[in-house]
C-alpha cells in the first residue's frame, strides 16, 4: 500500500515537473506571438499541438517512474488521479466558460499567459486523454522492460547454475566419459 502511494506521488511529481517545465520552455522558445493569435488570448494551433505533445511526454515519464517505484497499481492510480483532475478542469471550464480577458498586451509573462489563455473544449479533453494515455503507455513499457530484464536474469542464473553443475560433474567423471553420462543434459538448450 505504501509503495503504491509513493509510486503515485513520485509519478505525479515527475508528470507535473515535465508538463510545467515543458510548457514554460515551449512558451519561452515560441514567444507570445506564436502562442497566441494577434492581440487576443486565443491560442494558435502550434501551441495546441505542443501542449498535447508535452502532456503525452509528461504522462510517459510519470507512468514509467510510477510503475518502477510502485508497480502496476500505482500507475493505474496515477492515471486515475490525472484523469480526475482533467475531468474537474473540463467541468469547471464547462460551467464557468471562458471569460473574455480583453486585448493582449505585447509583453506578457508565463503567469499572465496561463491565467488568461482561451482554450477550446476539445483541447482540454485532448490534453487529459493524452496525459492519461501517456501514463498507461509508459507503465506498459516499464512493465515490459522489467519483465524482459527479469527473464534475462533468470536465464543467465540458470546457465550459470547448469555450468557449475557440469563443471562439478566433469571434475568427478572418469576420463573419456561422454557428457550425457554426467547428468548435465538440461544445460544444453
Amino acid at each position: 500500500m505504501i509503495r503504491t502511494v509513493v509510486g503515485v506521488a513520485v509519478g505525479f511529481a515527475i508528470f507535473t515537473a515535465v508538463v510545467a517545465g515543458g510548457s514554460g520552455g515551449a512558451f519561452e522558445s515560441l514567444g507570445a506571438e506564436s502562442v497566441f493569435q494577434s492581440g487576443v488570448y486565443d491560442t494558435t494551433l502550434t501551441w495546441k499541438a505542443s501542449t498535447l505533445v508535452i502532456g503525452l511526454l509528461g504522462g510517459l515519464c510519470g507512468g514509467v517512474l510510477s510503475r518502477v517505484v510502485g508497480r502496476h497499481r500505482s500507475a493505474l492510480a496515477l492515471a486515475g488521479v490525472i484523469g480526475a483532475l482533467g475531468a474537474a478542469e473540463i467541468l469547471i471550464y464547462a460551467n464557468f466558460g471562458a471569460f473574455d480577458s480583453g486585448v493582449r498586451p505585447e509583453a506578457i509573462t508565463v503567469e499572465m499567459a496561463i491565467l488568461n489563455e482561451q482554450k477550446p473544449m476539445w483541447m482540454l479533453i485532448g490534453n487529459m486523454l493524452a496525459s492519461v494515455g501517456g501514463v498507461l503507455c509508459g507503465s506498459m513499457g516499464a512493465g515490459r522492460a522489467r519483465r524482459s530484464i527479469g527473464a534475462k536474469c533468470a536465464r543467465q542464473r540458470a546457465r550459470i547454475t547448469d555450468a557449475r553443475c557440469c563443471f562439478a560433474h566433469r571434475k568427478r567423471a572418469t576420463p573419456g566419459a561422454p557428457p550425457a553420462d554426467l547428468g548435465c543434459e538440461s544445460a544444453v538448450s
